[in-house]
């Protein structure tokens, strides 16, 4: 299960990394798509047809900011409402134009609300993957450490054996032997005094007794 969780972290930084690469990708394309509809608006020669070429090159641009979060994560919020107005403005005057209520050259293409919904669909479909993967790794890490903590516990009950059946530590046995010797002491002490005290008395002189004698009695 460790090589599974592993697996699928890595999967998790691949996917960041991917979708950072495709962020800058399209951040830069905004710029791009801007640059080729400046080059149609020069071409155009009624004003509805420059206003719809900028109006697609504009709604790109912030389409690769809102994409990129650039500069920021809530900026990139004011980027996605400007893009997502623009890009229903754009095909509202592009359906207008295919029913012939608006002069716009024929090769018009709301390229700016198409790029809009490529960049939506790669960051929801980013955002997806990576809060899936995120998931996974969740369920894993609330599924098995049950099993882990059981099996700690168990190996902390093998490793540190109860009080009652634990040995004797060394302050017990250096109590014991100090009070043995300290009884050991006594004794010898005892029986060298006994053993003097006889060698006294066997030392002491005896009395002088004189023997009777008939004037004594």
């Amino acid at each position: 299960m460790q090589s599974f969780k592993n697996k699928l972290i890595a999967r998790y930084h691949q996917t960041c990394h991917a979708a950072k690469s495709m962020r800058t990708l399209f951040f830069y394309g905004g710029f791009m798509c801007m640059a080729v509809e400046a080059y149609k608006a020069v071409q155009c020669t009624s004003v509805e047809g420059v206003a719809f070429e900028v109006l697609s090159g504009i709604a790109a641009v912030f389409s690769g900011m809102f994409i990129n979060q650039w500069p920021d994560a809530e900026q990139s919020v004011l980027a996605f409402k400007v893009s997502f107005g623009l890009a229903l403005l754009q095909t509202a005057a592009f359906m207008t134009h295919l029913k012939g209520d608006l002069p716009l050259p024929k090769e018009a293409w709301p390229l700016g609300a198409f790029y809009f919904a490529v960049c939506w669909g790669m960051d929801r479909y980013t955002l997806y993957s990576l809060d899936r993967t995120l998931k996974l790794i969740a369920d894993l890490d609330s599924a098995f450490p049950q099993k882990s903590t059981a099996a700690a516990s168990s190996s902390e009950q093998k490793g540190n054996p109860s009080k009652k059946n634990a040995p004797p530590g060394p302050g017990a046995g250096a109590g014991a032997n100090t009070t043995g010797s300290k009884k050991k002491g006594n004794r010898k002490g005892a029986s060298s005094g006994a053993h003097q005290g006889q060698k006294q008395q066997a030392n002491k002189p005896e009395p002088d007794v004189k023997p009777e004698t008939k004037k004594d009695r």
